[in-house]
């Protein structure tokens, strides 16, 4: 955790900077007169627009609109935990993501690697963050609980994704590098408890109404959406049903019923969607990265027929979400279907598409999920309908409850497919990941489950226990 650690509380400020290099909305950071050595916590949050300046630094660090090879908020894991799954399969020769299809990662790769260390450097900057807007004397109670509360969303939703991949991981809450650079990994169960106060506590400190324009910077229900995911993989199913409860009874969200606007800017869909304004060559990495620059190309990453085989006759999810690019191989002519959520791969095409996080559609199945793991078939049916209606599929009523879940766990598959890493935790949280890998990779071994610790912060913190099945 090199990137971390580089950095001490009177040094707040550079972590900020170098976040915040080439953005128009941070250049104001970059005015203020006082030598860089001289700057603390205190210059930087003595007023509200400072601490504006500051969260724009945590936002441009996700990465979400530029080409990286481990940014959490950008789509690397969705492609990631898609190969390693039964999702995606690539072309690439590059062993970098050729070991994630083949679940047979080591230590040293690099884009596990990059995956914690852009995490961790996010987080030292948002801990910096509450803590220098927590301190401040000159920001206005309600603009510090807006600050604060859509920190701890972000901070939550790292770890939520940290643990899932990881295991055990460290938690840091400070930003003491002497007593962060030895922090063991932290069991499971404790950090979430962690991401359940910091979610408890947001939502008491966030407003419905959004504090910008659009749907980027987190709002109460955001808050609640991610809490309603975080019960559910707790198994806390009524904690599930009352928060995705009331992220639906907001009145402000709605199922978009042309499959083509759910992802676009704008979207009524949206509870949490970064704005694609500020690229200037494409507008999301992932359309960039999987849409083929030519149709007879093959795509770097296509879908596996597992996926495809999921996929009822009427599911307009596969006419409007996968696309096909056809080839030529030895004299037979086959196609490779291809994510296709995202369809704009320059930054001028039209409408714009705003990169989703959270939307309606995932709490829809949470809610039916978290319903009939009560035994409340009745209740959870027709949110199991609105979803599978709006695909253009008909309703179904299976009638015991193991069939109600396989319904909802299927529905899940081809509804959030290739979307934040939702099929690989899927398979890990019911317990059937090595049942459904194991019986299509044959090198699959129940420790692929959980990524290496990478070996360079294993050598940095000689604290940190690799994950069982690794070497090093």
């Amino acid at each position: 955790m090199k990137k971390i650690f580089s950095f001490n509380n009177i040094k707040t400020l550079l972590a900020v900077l170098l976040l915040c290099m080439g953005s128009a909305a941070c250049k104001k950071l970059i005015e203020i007169p006082n030598p860089v050595d001289r700057l603390t916590p205190k210059d930087v949050f003595k007023d509200s627009a400072g601490a504006v300046l500051a969260i724009e630094g945590v936002y441009l660090n996700f990465g979400y609109y530029e080409l990286s090879q481990g940014a959490i908020f950008n789509g690397v894991m969705t492609m990631q935990t898609g190969l390693l799954s039964d999702e995606l399969l690539t072309s690439s020769a590059d062993n970098t993501f050729v070991d994630f299809a083949n679940n047979t990662l080591r230590s040293d790769n690099n884009a596990v690697a990059s995956v914690w260390s852009s995490a961790y450097t996010n987080l030292y900057v948002v801990n910096a963050c509450i803590e220098g807007i927590n301190n401040s004397t000159g920001i206005s109670e309600k603009n510090k609980q807006q600050f604060i509360g859509e920190l701890k969303v972000v901070r939550a939703f790292y770890y939520f994704n940290l643990i899932n991949v990881f295991g055990p991981v460290p938690l840091i809450k400070g930003t003491d590098f002497r007593v962060n650079a030895t922090i063991p990994r932290t069991p499971v169960n404790e950090v979430y408890q962690q991401i359940v106060a910091d979610l408890t506590e947001a939502r008491q400190l966030l407003q419905p109404a959004y504090p910008t324009t659009g749907r980027e910077r987190p709002n109460l229900h955001t808050a609640t959406a991610l809490l309603a995911k975080v019960y559910l993989y707790q198994q806390n199913w009524s904690g599930a049903e009352t928060m995705a409860k009331e992220v639906l009874g907001a009145g402000i969200y709605n199922l978009e019923t042309d499959l083509n606007n759910v992802f676009v800017a704008g979207s009524k869909e949206a509870i949490w969607q970064l704005s694609t304004i500020k690229s200037q060559l494409y507008q999301t990495v992932e359309a960039n990265d999987v849409i083929p620059m030519f149709p007879f190309m093959i795509p770097k990453y296509y879908l596996s027929t597992h996926l495809l085989d999921a996929f009822e006759s009427k599911d307009q999810r596969k006419t409007k979400w996968t696309a096909v690019s056809t080839m030529d191989i030895d004299g037979v002519l086959t196609d490779f279907y291809y994510p296709f959520k995202y369809k704009n791969n320059t930054a001028a095409a039209t409408p714009r598409e705003d990169y989703m996080v959270f939307r309606l559609g995932e709490q829809y199945l949470i809610l039916a999920e978290a319903l009939a793991r009560q035994g409340k078939l009745g209740e959870a049916q027709p949110y199991l309908t609105e979803v599978r209606v709006r695909s253009g599929l008909d309703e179904i009523t299976p009638a015991t409850q193991p069939a109600f879940l396989n319904a909802i766990m299927k529905e899940r598959r081809t509804e959030l497919f290739c979307e934040w890493s939702n099929r690989w935790f899927d398979l890990k949280r019911n317990g059937t990941v090595n049942e459904v890998i194991g019986a299509i990779k044959p090198e699959w071994q129940s420790t692929d489950a959980l990524y290496p610790i990478p070996l360079g912060e294993r050598r940095l913190n000689t604290f940190l226990e690799q994950n069982p099945g690794y070497t090093e």
